[in-house]
């Protein structure tokens, strides 16, 4: 993501595993996901933390989409310029 100027960089997290700390990281990266357009939620995040099968991976994959939306006019832009 780091590629993706600082607008979608994500602040440092902390490593605990105490449920505070998991809330203070999913509230951290929430304007991330919001920059997005995804939806991401507080149910969402629950059951990321509860370790529900597929919700972190499907988020993910929304992630990856969104990233190629964002990119994909300046990749447009770069290969039709080098016809010109």
């Amino acid at each position: 993501m780091s590629r993706f100027q600082d607008r979608y960089s994500l602040p440092t997290r902390s490593r605990r595993n105490t449920k505070e700390t998991k809330i203070e990281n999913f509230t951290l990266i929430l304007p991330v996901m919001r920059n997005l357009k995804l939806k991401f939620d507080s149910n969402i995040a629950e059951k990321i933390m509860n370790g529900n099968r597929g919700v972190a991976l499907r988020l993910l994959y929304q992630m990856k989409m969104a990233l190629e939306k964002v990119s994909a006019p300046s990749l447009y832009k770069m290969s039709t310029a080098r016809f010109c």
